[in-house]
């Protein structure tokens, strides 16, 4: 398989897109493009929710500031080109090329989202934003790989002017 172009990365803040949620989720059996989401399901939103340990983390304009100067510094530090990134009040968008020279692939998606949440919270942590016990991240996220040219400039589309 040929490296992708990119990857478009979504998380979600803590405890704010639990499933069952009527917008819908994904989970390891409804995570196709183009496939049905699961579907609204009170109860299950329900039991989701009484399992927080903590209340929903949303990001106030000072922590998606911090949020996306800690990406931008992760970018910049592993020599990547960020093509585009938002971060609404509880998730995160971010369309990334991790491709570099010499490397037949680009880091895999996962750990580049794991990458990005540990910077971010990190930062949130130095400015005193949340403390150390705070949960910012819900766990996961949306990995989608981007092949060709429509696709990236849809995904940059969509963070950049759709959101």
């Amino acid at each position: 398989m040929p490296a992708p172009l990119a990857y478009f990365l979504t998380w979600t803040t803590y405890g704010t897109r639990l499933h069952g949620d009527p917008r819908g989720t994904v989970d390891l059996d409804h995570n196709q493009v183009g496939r049905p989401m699961l579907q609204a399901d009170d109860k299950r939103w329900q039991r989701m929710c009484n399992k927080l340990a903590q209340s929903p983390f949303t990001l106030s304009p000072e922590a998606e500031d911090a949020v996306k100067e800690a990406i931008r510094a992760h970018v910049a530090f592993r020599e990547w080109c960020l093509l585009a990134l938002e971060t609404p009040v509880n998730h995160v968008h971010v369309v990334v090329d991790c491709r570099q020279p010499g490397e037949a692939m680009p880091k895999h998606p996962d750990i580049v989202v794991k990458e990005f949440k540990s910077y971010g919270t990190r930062e949130l942590r130095s400015r005193g934003i949340v403390g150390t016990a705070r949960r910012v991240w819900g766990d996961h996220g949306s990995t989608r790989w981007i092949n060709n040219e429509d696709g990236l400039f849809a995904a940059i589309d969509y963070v950049s002017r759709l959101q």
